[in-house]
């Protein structure tokens, strides 16, 4: 990587790097040994361009299609590695494009200084490419902010669809659960633990709880989508007297599937209907059980 790291993960056989600089680089494992760096997304330049709803048509893909993509025996020498910039489409071959520094300068003069551009973390389904269902990015800052980005391939580039502001406290980092069609975030507010629930758009199944949404911006739960169609909505908050027990200093754990929310919680004694009532321990929520 060009810059120091932040955070790194893999899905399927797209590797995802955050710098330090507010960059994210997309590499792409191969069958020989080595990677190739198929991308790089500037977060700065992605979110001054969401906001704005500035859509260059004739600006080129970040992103090379793996059907197009033809890396040269110098960039998998692992060996004798060769700097790459963002790599683009050109003529049917891949070309390498320097980033446009003023560019950049000019959107960090622009952009709002409060949003922090460091990725913490990724977060996307084992089960499905980032191309299909793209991914979401968290950015958390202690003690001043929490929020996401969702990223979608628009015109074969990656682009920031929405972001959420999540109504929590910065004090405590979220935990994130995106499963291409859910997003579910475990956090704590001025009243204690709650569990955040956003529907994203995914299929075509779900675009008529989407299309009659014209509002932006879901203020409740910090919602903002820079596209015509809105790609995620808020859906639920959840509180339980069974979420609650934990400090600021305590860890938060959850894990997801299509139905079941599993967390970690230090007030187990209060849920009764157990044999032995216990303080510390696992909270299961069934999303389906509407009793």
């Amino acid at each position: 990587c060009r810059h120091a790291v932040s955070s790194i993960t893999i899905m399927g056989d797209k590797v995802l790097a955050a710098t330090i600089s507010g960059t994210i680089e997309i590499w792409k494992t191969l069958q020989d040994p080595g990677t190739v760096r198929i991308g790089i997304l500037d977060i700065r330049k992605r979110l001054r361009r969401a906001e704005f709803r500035l859509r260059d048509d004739q600006a080129e893909p970040d992103l090379v299609s793996e059907g197009e993509m033809k890396p040269t025996a110098t960039e998998t020498d692992s060996m004798n590695p060769t700097p790459l910039a963002s790599q683009h489409i050109h003529g049917g071959s891949v070309r390498v494009v320097e980033d446009d520094q003023q560019e950049l300068e000019a959107a960090d003069e622009d952009g709002a200084a409060d949003f922090d551009y460091t990725v913490n973390s990724f977060h996307g389904p084992s089960h499905l490419s980032i191309e299909d269902c793209g991914f979401v990015s968290l950015h958390h800052h202690h003690g001043r902010s929490s929020s996401l980005l969702l990223w979608k391939v628009m015109d074969g580039a990656f682009e920031i669809v929405s972001s959420i502001k999540l109504p929590i406290s910065s004090r405590r980092k979220p935990r994130i659960h995106y499963d291409g069609r859910r997003l579910v975030v475990f956090g704590q507010d001025h009243i204690g633990m709650i569990l955040l629930v956003y529907h994203v758009l995914s299929t075509w199944e779900d675009v008529d709880d989407f299309s009659g949404r014209s509002s932006r911006k879901n203020i409740s739960g910090g919602v903002e989508n820079y596209t015509s169609m809105p790609f995620v909505r808020f859906v639920n908050i959840i509180r339980h007297a069974g979420l609650g027990g934990l400090e600021y200093y305590d860890s938060a754990y959850m894990t997801c599937n299509e139905r079941f929310i599993v967390v970690n919680t230090k007030t187990g004694n209060l849920l009764g209907g157990g044999a032995t009532a216990t303080t510390d321990g696992l909270l299961v929520i069934d999303l389906e059980d509407y009793q």
